[in-house]
């Protein structure tokens, strides 16, 4: 437990530096309603989802692009757009999340953001409402709190995969996975053994066959890969 009494305690003065600031007027009375008993204990919201703008690279220096983001109490994932939801841009587990961060926009900052850190990378968001990202906030620190406080496996739900390795998938070096019907791919080892896949798939509705010159074709309800 000791491990996340800094991170909730960093956001309980984050939010408190937020409230009292009355003349920004960055929460309503719901809100404040949320963030306190999301402190007791008595929050029951675990889903959430919406359009937020993501910095792009682990630098920050990629670009904001608007994603839509989808929370359902064990991942968070992000997508192209809200029709495009067949194959997620990146899965975040609550295991490997850390930590929670909202910061206004000041003259130094731009944008209001929400920063959630991981395991192994930083993950940045923004919205013009200020409300928004704290909503948000609370939700996922929630989550970050009531999960087990069991040390998180290299991996995470893929540790000990029956198949794991580099692969050429699209033309793209990626990482992959395969573990109990379910295939994961990765940007590289260090998102594998963050256990932050780009995308999932279940293998139960989908079909590899093997190619010549040791390629391989999976096809998918929505889509094939080379």
């Amino acid at each position: 437990m000791r491990a996340i009494l800094r991170p909730v305690k960093n956001f309980i003065n984050t939010i408190e530096g937020l409230k009292v600031c009355s003349d920004l007027r960055v929460m309503d009375e719901g809100t404040l309603k949320r963030f306190q008993e999301t402190l007791d204990g008595k929050s029951t919201t675990n889903e959430k989802s919406g359009i937020l703008s993501k910095q792009g690279g682990k630098q920050g220096n990629r670009g904001v692009q608007k994603r839509f983001v989808k929370f359902d109490g064990k991942s968070l994932r992000y997508y192209e757009n809200e029709k495009k939801t067949s194959f997620s841009k990146k899965v975040i587990p609550v295991g490997a999340m850390r930590d929670v961060d909202v910061q206004q926009a000041t003259s130094a900052l731009k944008n209001n953001t929400l920063s959630l850190r991981t395991i192994n990378r930083v993950y940045v968001f923004s919205h013009e409402s200020m409300e928004v990202l704290i909503s948000w906030s609370l939700t996922l620190m929630k989550a970050i709190v009531e999960h087990p406080k069991d040390e998180y496996p290299i991996g995470g739900e893929m540790n000990n995969p029956d198949k794991e390795g580099y692969m050429k998938i699209d033309e793209c070096r990626l990482y992959v996975a395969a573990k109990s019907g379910r295939f994961c791919y990765y940007k590289n080892k260090p998102d594998f053994d963050a256990g932050t896949p780009i995308s999932d798939i279940c293998m139960n509705t989908s079909s590899c066959r093997e190619l010549p010159k040791n390629k391989l074709q999976l096809h998918t309800p929505y889509r094939t890969f080379m």
